[in-house]
């Protein structure tokens, strides 16, 4: 069986579909200083001066920064829902609450043990329609120790959460994290 070669307008077109596509897919990275996240004791008006719905574990009301959808607020640990595609609103923000609690939990055990350093990274999720994850993708501010803590206690997590069924292909979201030392 002998195959052609495709034509040279063929390739042209691949080439640009693929440019496309990577283009278009392409999120911005998170190029921000550690300090312009939400941090755990920070308060802020959201988009258009409203208070958006946040949750922490002492059930106060606080406003979240510019920007979140939802932010959970721990002792140690925010972590702000920036985006979530093709997931109940309600789900996305019940992931966030799950997720900050296994952080802080997690945080604790750092500190205790001395090994707890402050940080902020952008983690990113896919999810098929079964909900289970397919991809992630972390950003996360400089330093080996840094880099640690958001394995453990925000990708490795996030990637065991037991996550709701639904529809789409392009399932996922987005969180951005700030984490810090209480002693």
């Amino acid at each position: 069986m002998r195959l052609s070669r495709p034509s040279p307008e063929a390739l042209v077109a691949i080439a640009a579909g693929a440019f496309v596509a990577f283009a278009v897919g392409c999120e911005p990275s998170i190029d921000v200083p550690p300090s312009a996240l939400p941090r755990p004791s920070t308060s802020a008006r959201g988009p258009g001066g409203q208070e958006p719905a946040v949750a922490d574990a002492g059930a106060s009301t606080k406003p979240a920064l510019d920007g979140y959808v939802h932010v959970a607020r721990r002792e140690r640990v925010a972590i702000g829902l920036a985006e979530a595609r093709e997931i109940d609103p309600h789900d996305a923000n019940e992931v966030v609450e799950r997720l900050a609690d296994r952080f802080e939990a997690c945080a604790q055990k750092l500190e205790t043990e001395g090994a707890l350093t402050p940080g902020a990274g952008r983690l990113v999720v896919l999810l098929d329609e079964r909900g289970h994850v397919t991809a992630t993708d972390a950003k996360l501010s400089p330093g080996s120790d840094v880099a640690g803590a958001a394995l453990l206690c925000l990708l490795a997590p996030a990637r065991a959460l037991a996550y709701p069924p639904g529809k789409g292909s392009r399932r996922g979201f987005a969180v951005e994290a700030v984490w810090e030392k209480v002693r």
